[in-house]
């Protein structure tokens, strides 16, 4: 399997690529246009034994194509022994108005600030002439802080595309989970907005030139990884975290991505720790992105630092 990580030295491309494998709620997408192995997309699946409770950790993506399936045997008899799921967040328990809210209130700028105050008026152009498309005018963007403007930009490119969050792993899941499993979410859209305020004009400037220059090229990119997805290449999905600190161009980048990666993972490993210390007897199936179980400070790492066995299940 070769590896889909480009050299050390040129970060931009990881930072766009890290940004739409974490977050669950319109900014994560993966692709599986390629055929996945036969006997179905392994993904990053996880046993944990030494508490009270079983729980399997499951590594997803988060929209993709309809042949995306079947998942792994191993997957869906985890799946199926299981009594209750785990969501970075159920999005199937809130409206789209209760998610929109809560993205404006992180990215709008709330004190008379304005994008153009902080980017080029030739990037600032190039962002409008693709988000008209969509009905987002100029007057409006402009008040929003620029990395707000990365995730439409991210949205448009998944329009573009064949890729849809009908195929994500958490709406398959979701699914088919039968009436009697509890679903519930070890975040809030909050938790997943919060890393975003790290980021400085500077860095937000790099982010928001990046995803334009790769936006052209996503599902091509992320084809590549979803590859290695299906694969449950964990080696290679640890790498490219690993990658994160050391390649980060500004002091502000490096805490965005401790606030994306260690900081989120901090706080799930602190409710999967309290789950399977619960003496309640189930078997939880908990579904969180790739990059969330895989490299340092991982939750796999964490929970392995915590004295839990964590099996990887191939």
């Amino acid at each position: 399997m070769k590896n889909f990580l480009k050299p050390a030295g040129t970060p931009r491309k990881d930072l766009f690529l890290l940004a739409l494998l974490l977050l669950s709620t319109v900014l994560l997408f993966t692709s599986c246009g390629s055929d996945g192995p036969e006997e179905g997309s392994k993904g990053l699946l996880y046993q944990v034994e030494g508490g009270e409770n079983q729980v399997y950790l499951f590594g997803t993506v988060h929209v993709g194509e309809e042949d995306l399936y079947p998942l792994h045997d191993n997957v869906q008899d985890a799946f199926q022994e299981s009594t209750l799921l785990g969501l970075e967040i159920d999005m199937s328990e809130m409206s789209e108005m209760e998610i929109g809210e809560t993205m404006v209130e992180y990215g709008m700028y709330q004190d008379g600030s304005r994008m153009t105050d902080i980017i080029p008026e030739e990037t600032f152009d190039r962002v409008v002439e693709e988000t008209a498309a969509v009905g987002v005018e100029g007057e409006i963007l402009d008040q929003f802080n620029p990395w707000y403007a990365t995730l439409i930009l991210s949205e448009i490119g998944i329009e573009q595309s064949s890729l849809s969050p009908e195929y994500g792993v958490e709406a398959h899941l979701i699914e088919e989970a039968d009436a009697d499993m509890e679903i519930f979410s070890l975040e809030t859209v909050s938790n997943q907005m919060e890393p975003y305020l790290e980021l400085s004009d500077e860095s937000q400037k790099i982010y928001l030139e990046q995803t334009l220059e790769e936006l052209e090229h996503m599902e091509e990119d992320l084809n590549e990884l979803i590859d290695h997805w299906k694969q449950g290449d964990k080696e290679g999905f640890g790498q490219l975290r690993d990658e994160q600190l050391e390649n980060a161009e500004t002091d502000s980048l490096k805490d965005f991505q401790l606030a994306m990666l260690d900081e989120r993972d901090t706080a799930m490993t602190e409710k999967i720790d309290d789950i399977l210390q619960s003496d309640s007897d189930d078997t939880y199936f908990i579904a969180v992105g790739s990059l969330h179980l895989a490299g340092e400070n991982s939750i796999v790492d964490q929970l392995t630092e915590l004295g839990y066995d964590v099996e990887f299940l191939y």
